[in-house]
């Protein structure tokens, strides 16, 4: 899929500058286009004001400071876009994160989050944004870990594969990044020494006729979410491209346990598909 619109979400916290500067990044290597989306709504919950006229009070004054730092970061932001010749657009919007990316995604070919904070029970349950945008965008998410510190070219590539509509789907959504890159590992996890579904030489012909070289490598049982994430760092890849496992659970939608796992542990870049 061609890479020609980059939807970033912008907002007032730690980690805007790292997601704005990957989508220049990458939006000057494919010749594509940047929208950046600031929601001013705040990104976390104050569990110490009590209260609703406390909580009405904080929400005013927060959204306050967030459009004045809306105001600065878009000067920022089309200064950077101007410098490097990348065309840009910028949208600020008060509402819903989730909501909001996942409307604006609809006009996007890939869109750029930051990793949850995962620091607290409650964040598993509200701030679940990167989990949340990959099942209901229909867009492919490229998710950017907190502590990561940024590469602009992706030279390695981890694939995780296995034999499921998602991971297909992510295979596909990554092609312009996995052309690119010097170096693309298939990983595979199997049992008994036993793969199921299409055999993983299947998916290399696959990209072979895409212009992609592809090895790959296989490992006998051990925890997936565990060996996928070990397996990118010893591999010395940049990025990690996997299929996003959804069901039904405690809220509309959430993520299987192996993705999670990966999404909290990960110290590299992840592309996800759903």
């Amino acid at each position: 899929m061609a890479l020609k619109t980059i939807l970033v979400h912008l907002a007032d916290d730690d980690q805007y500058k790292k997601r704005l500067k990957v989508a220049i990044a990458l939006a000057r290597r494919n010749k594509a286009h940047v929208t950046a989306l600031y929601v001013t709504s705040p990104t976390d919950a104050r569990s110490a004001m009590v209260g609703r006229a406390a909580s009405a009070r904080y929400e005013e004054t927060a959204l306050e400071d967030a459009r004045k730092k809306a105001a600065e970061l878009e000067v920022d932001f089309a200064a950077a876009c101007t410098a490097k010749k990348v065309s840009h657009r910028w949208v600020m919007e008060d509402g819903d994160h989730l909501e909001l990316l996942e409307e604006h995604a609809r006009a996007a070919d890939l869109v750029i989050v930051s990793q949850s904070k995962n620091r607290y029970l409650e964040d598993f349950f509200r701030h679940q944004l990167p989990e949340q945008i990959v099942v209901k965008s229909g867009c492919p998410v490229l998710i950017i870990p907190r502590k990561w510190r940024v590469k602009t070219t992706i030279a390695s590539v981890l694939v995780a594969w296995r034999s499921d509509r998602e991971a297909v789907r992510a295979v596909r959504d990554s092609l312009e990044f996995l052309k690119k890159a010097k170096r693309v590992q298939v990983l595979t996890v199997s049992k008994n020494n036993e793969a199921e579904g299409l055999p993983a030489n299947q998916l290399l012909m696959y990209l072979a006729r895409h212009g992609v070289d592809a090895e790959h490598h296989d490992q006998n049982g051990g925890d997936v979410g565990d060996t996928i994430v070990e397996t990118a760092v010893s591999e010395d890849h940049d990025m990690i491209v996997m299929g996003g496992f959804g069901q039904s659970r405690l809220r509309e939608m959430v993520l299987g346990s192996v993705t999670h796992d990966v999404l909290k542990k990960t110290k590299l870049p992840i592309l996800m598909s759903y």
